[in-house]
């Protein structure tokens, strides 16, 4: 347990070991619940997402993000109905990044990467 001091503003400061425990970083912010007994629930607030980050995950870094063509490619690799949309996007960037091997705790994407001749590695 820790014990935290109150200043005279009525503040606390939470240690690095604590905002830690919660997932939090500098800027981000924490829902505070008032519980029976004087006792106090604090959790890391999640942020909303927004549709547009789905559009983010397929531009490249410090690149142009997907055209239709190769979104299509992407599709395509999701391995014709056998995979998911996911699993081509993971085959799809690591083989435009050079990776000459699949590494993956999902043992049905790496079934099929094998399936398909290629390289991939079950982690278990």
């Amino acid at each position: 347990m820790s014990t935290l001091t109150v200043t005279t503003k009525g503040q606390i400061t939470l240690r690095r070991d604590l905002l830690a425990h919660l997932g939090v970083q500098p800027g981000e912010k924490i829902a505070v619940d008032k519980l029976p007994d004087g006792r106090l629930e604090m959790k890391a607030v999640q942020p909303a997402g927004k549709i547009s980050d789905v559009f983010d995950f397929l531009k490249r870094k410090n690149g142009p993000s997907l055209s239709v063509e190769e979104s299509n490619e992407v599709a395509k690799r999701g391995w014709a109905g056998k995979g998911d949309f996911t699993d081509g996007v993971i085959a799809y960037e690591g083989s435009w990044l050079g990776a000459e091997t699949l590494v993956s705790f999902d043992k049905k994407a790496v079934k099929l990467m094998k399936a398909r001749g290629e390289s991939a590695r079950l982690l278990s």
